[in-house]
């Protein structure tokens, strides 16, 4: 069983001391083992798979739940992001 956490830098966990580079950003770093997925994926006893991106709009979020590959019991959370965000808005 998993939960499935998608979203922008707050799901990623951007900021946390794990997640975070001298060059003011989390640069490559995976999401961070702080952040909230993780703590509630061990309070539910399930793997956690953080599937957001850092600086995801709503429109990149949405185009990444589309595209994964769901299992029936996985359990799925997707915090909204900012309306202005579109650093990295993919392209459809």
């Amino acid at each position: 069983m998993r939960l499935i956490a998608f979203g922008c830098s707050h799901t990623y966990g951007v900021g946390l001391k794990d997640c975070w580079l001298d060059i003011g950003g989390p640069g490559d770093l995976p999401p961070s083992k702080l952040a909230w997925p993780q703590i509630m994926s061990k309070f539910l006893n399930r793997e956690c798979i953080n599937a957001s991106k850092w600086g995801s709009s709503n429109r990149e979020i949405w185009h990444r739940i589309i595209n994964f590959n769901f299992e029936p019991d996985d359990l799925i959370v997707v915090p909204v992001s900012y309306t202005h965000l579109r650093a990295h808005e993919t392209k459809a």
